[in-house]
């Protein structure tokens, strides 16, 4: 039986780093911690919930000095669907570029100097979302993204920042229709959502799990 972690409350770090997946980086008791919702340069008291592959797990607690480079995030599921979402867009790419460079010389590869292309879309530019369902107290249904570093917790939302209104809007359909149906969340096994650009249409498909009774 696997042994339960025990969580480690009141660990001040200060972040070195960001690592390729968003987290902040920084050292506890001669192990390699990664934060969540943390930027370079910051000083956080952090509580270490789990411990992955030899690292710590932790997330921000209280912020002690902050990055001149946080921002807001625009929801409450950031976590879940974008962690660089609290980092200034120029500073991203900046973060970004900064990895890059590290794993060609992490791999003994010389690059030129680069300059990441993008459209400026800091928002509303995925063209596809995948959902799972959560049921509320009073049954009604709604879509949900699964916390992230846990297999069974879930955010219940009702959109997201980085989908095009077509697919929010698709979204609240799709949660109408199986509410107005008196769906069980068990019943429902996901939601694909895709957008075309080229056309400003989006598509919804909706997964139900076998074996349903009447």
């Amino acid at each position: 039986m696997r042994k339960k972690f025990t969580i480690i409350d009141d660990v001040v770090l200060t972040i070195t780093s960001l690592n390729e997946r968003g987290y902040g980086v920084s050292e506890y008791n001669e192990r390699k911690v990664l934060v969540l919702d943390a930027i370079p340069g910051e000083e956080l008291k952090v509580k270490i919930f789990n411990k992955k592959k030899g690292n710590y797990l932790a997330e921000k607690v209280e912020v002690i000095k902050a990055s001149p480079y946080r921002e807001a995030a625009l929801e409450t599921h950031f976590l879940s669907c974008s962690p660089w979402q609290t980092i200034s867009f120029p500073h991203e790419n900046e973060f970004k570029k900064d990895l890059i460079k590290k794993f060609y010389f992490d791999n003994s590869v010389e690059i030129p100097d680069f300059d990441i292309a993008n459209d400026q879309m800091d928002f509303h530019y995925r063209n596809k979302m995948e959902y799972s369902f959560y049921a509320y107290a009073n049954e009604r249904i709604s879509v949900a993204v699964h916390k992230r570093e846990s297999s069974f917790h879930k955010d219940p939302i009702e959109s997201c920042v980085l989908a095009p209104q077509k697919i929010n809007s698709a979204i609240a359909a799709v949660v109408k229709i199986v509410n107005d149906l008196k769906f069980h969340a068990r019943e429902l096994k996901g939601l694909q959502l895709r957008y075309s650009f080229y056309e400003d249409k989006s598509i919804a498909v909706l997964f139900i799990k076998d074996g349903i009774q009447e």
